[in-house]
């Protein structure tokens, strides 16, 4: 799951750090975050985790 929009996501709306507690609380321990204001490091992510599933 990739958020854009730092502030948003852990200010604003507080999605992203109750996700990643639950994800290392064990609940969705297989639930990949990431966070970024740059949209290039958002492709990037994409780009890794569709690298991964297409090699599982």
């Amino acid at each position: 799951m990739v958020f854009m929009g730092k502030k948003f996501w852990t200010e604003d709306m507080l999605v992203y750090p109750l996700l990643k507690s639950l994800a290392a609380t064990g609940k969705y321990q297989n639930l990949i975050l990431s966070i970024s204001d740059v949209t290039d490091e958002i492709v990037e992510e994409l780009m890794r985790f569709r690298a991964t599933s297409a090699s599982d």
